[in-house]
């Protein structure tokens, strides 16, 4: 009897560690990504256990976050979505018709990215306006900003939008670059006043970006 007790415990004690091994195993490696038939909903244990231990290297926090990154994409469903509304478009062709008539070699580009038109060495001022983005934006010829464009529909905006449109004004003014808010009522006319204030004030402002 006692050596049937002594197996028995045996048995449980190889469960138990190899469950924990297991555990373990998914705390370092993340989640599984490929032919998984059963998603694990949010809140599971896959992501619980995907987020790294404080002091993990960076090799693999990325690997980790990445692999549950991954998992998550694999599962959803996506579908394409305008670039633009209606409205931020008709915008963009008018500014686009009205540069081309004053005859300058500007361009237009619309939905970018603060981080990708702006830089600075301070890590922290970077990340506050990194995941940042203006509606449109008109550059030079050699891809230079110039000007950054905010479109105000007739919505009332929030009071967390008025503060990212705050840092994003600040950070724009910073780097040299005008910043146009266009509202809805703006008529053509009022827009090509704004295309030849800004067009005066490239030819006035020393090291700015010639037309």
């Amino acid at each position: 009897m006692t050596a049937e007790i002594i197996i028995f415990i045996a048995v449980i004690i190889g469960v138990i560690g190899g469950l924990f091994l297991e555990k373990m195993r998914v705390r370092i490696d993340g989640p599984p990504v490929g032919d998984v038939i059963n998603v694990p909903a949010l809140g599971s244990r896959w992501n619980n256990t995907a987020l790294p231990r404080r002091g993990a290297s960076p090799s693999l926090l990325a690997r980790v976050d990445r692999s549950e990154q991954l998992r998550l994409v694999s599962y959803a469903k996506f579908s394409g979505r305008r670039l633009m509304t209606v409205d931020e478009e008709r915008v963009f062709n008018t500014l686009g018709s009205i540069i081309a008539g004053m005859g300058l070699d500007w361009r237009v580009m619309a939905q970018i990215n603060l981080g990708e038109i702006i830089d600075t060495d301070d890590a922290a001022a970077l990340a506050a306006v990194r995941d940042q983005h203006i509606d449109m934006l008109i550059v030079s010829a050699d891809q230079l900003p110039i000007a950054a464009i905010e479109y105000a529909g007739n919505t009332v905006a929030a009071a967390d939008v008025a503060v990212q449109d705050a840092i994003k004004r600040e950070a724009l003014r910073r780097a040299g670059i005008a910043y146009l808010e266009i509202v809805a009522e703006d008529s053509d006319a009022d827009l090509q006043e704004q295309m030849r204030r800004l067009l005066a004030r490239q030819k006035q402002l020393p090291g700015a970006v010639e037309a």
